[in-house]
This record gives C-alpha cells, sequence and structure tokens, in this order.
C-alpha cells in the first residue's frame, strides 16, 4: 500500500533486515521526496508472515 500526492509518497515498510531476537521486524513508514528517503519507526513489530 502506497499513497503518493505531490511527488511525496508514503508507504509501510517491514525492516527485515534488523530482526530482534524474538524474530519480529520493526514497522517503519518510508516518506520518498526528491528522491530522498526517510524512515521513521512506527514502534510495533512483526513477523513475516504477520
Amino acid at each position: 500500500m502506497n499513497y503518493s500526492k505531490d511527488g511525496i509518497t508514503v508507504a509501510p515498510m517491514l525492516d527485515v533486515s534488523h530482526p530482534k531476537k524474538s524474530g519480529k521486524c520493526p514497522v517503519k513508514i518510508r516518506v520518498t521526496h526528491r528522491r530522498t528517503r526517510w524512515y521513521y519507526p512506527t514502534g510495533k513489530d512483526l513477523t513475516p508472515e504477520e
């Protein structure tokens, strides 16, 4: 699911490159503007299957 308006794209992402000891991965929000990306943590963790 992506949201795009006025050249800004917002998308949720699962950071599988940094799993925690419990096997869950942090959920982050990716904001893209002019090909520059920023990642904001949500404080939620999910497994890749969820």
